[in-house]
């Protein structure tokens, strides 16, 4: 297995100069550094230095962490990775929560490298806080949750709706059979009109008080549906957005490089693949927004896509 020296790791310079530069490097990361010597025995050697990184991760001082060792810092119930572990793992990240001064639990990725100063064998510790990734993925699935609850109740919905048409059916073919009971037939078929009403009623509140953003658009792109919830987020009015193409609300380019100018034609060709989709977009007004995205597609007799409902939620 390769080892590293613990100083003059700067190919090229000279000794002095590998030796500042590596100090430099370890002063100035951004990442956490501890060094802790390879012990003979489980669990035994603190370790002999600690960059300023992480110090303010865990509010110790280099002083203070000279007197602990990796497996003190770690949480009880959290997995253990211990300086041994630097034996086999070649620089593996390994997921772990480890316990600041003030006692906060911190999640952290660690990778371990063995290494040697003046032929003695350390381990090399990169600590990386991971904090924000655990609150972003908290917040996905809760989005995603969301989701789904809107799913079921729009679903829920559209079979009460087919089940008051099947029913006026029904009532329609008595009133051709049985004239002589006109009246009473027109006064079921009121009161199940007026149930409709009721229930298209909910249905559509449903659809434009969602706490979600819900478009609905044809496969070239052109958006036919634009809920007030998507009018309030994304800042256009219904005349200013319907009939517009969706790239409207999409910008060519992602912040993360990434080409969104053909995503619409991709959802058509491929729903399957984007049925649940993550992507940034774009408001009126230039605001930059990642939004979660479920998109169903809408198929006609010969299975061509005709449209696209898309429920969108801000994970930003």
């Amino acid at each position: 297995m390769e080892q590293h020296t613990a100083t003059g790791l700067v190919c090229g310079a000279p000794p002095g100069d590998s030796e500042c530069l590596s100090a430099l490097l370890f002063a100035t990361a951004r990442e956490g550094i501890l060094l802790q010597p390879l012990p003979g025995e489980p669990g035994s050697g603190p370790f002999i230095a600690a960059n300023p990184a992480i110090c303010r991760m865990l509010g110790y001082t280099a002083e203070e962490l000279r007197h602990l060792t990796l497996r003190d810092l770690q949480a009880a119930d959290a997995p253990a990775v211990t300086p041994e572990t630097a034996a086999t793992s070649a620089g593996e990240p390994c997921l772990t929560t480890l316990v600041g001064k003030d006692g906060r639990h911190v999640p952290v990725e660690i990778r371990c490298f063995p290494c040697t100063r003046e032929g003695e064998a350390l381990v090399l510790c990169l600590v990386r806080d991971v904090s924000g990734y655990k609150a972003s993925e908290a917040a996905l699935l809760a989005a995603n949750e969301r989701l789904q609850t809107q799913a079921e109740e729009l679903q829920i919905a559209n079979e009460e709706l087919q089940a008051q048409r099947e029913e006026l059916a029904v009532a329609n073919e008595e009133l051709q059979v049985q004239h002589e009971e006109l009246t009473l037939a027109n006064q079921k078929l009121a009161a199940r009109a007026e149930a409709l009403r009721r229930s298209e009623n909910r249905y559509r509140e449903l659809v434009q008080n969602a706490n979600s953003a819900i478009i609905r658009w044809k496969r070239d792109g052109t958006i036919t549906f634009f809920n007030e919830y998507a009018q309030t987020f994304f800042g256009y009015s219904p005349d200013a957005v319907l009939g517009q193409h969706l790239s409207l609300l999409i910008p060519p380019v992602e912040c993360t490089g990434r080409r969104l100018s053909t995503l619409p034609e991709e959802i058509v060709a491929h729903p399957e693949r984007y049925a649940n989709h993550v992507n940034q977009n774009v408001c009126r007004d230039g605001r930059q927004v990642w939004m979660a995205w479920t998109h169903r597609p809408v198929f006609d007799e010969n299975g061509q896509v005709v449209e696209i409902l898309s429920d969108g939620s801000d994970i930003t």
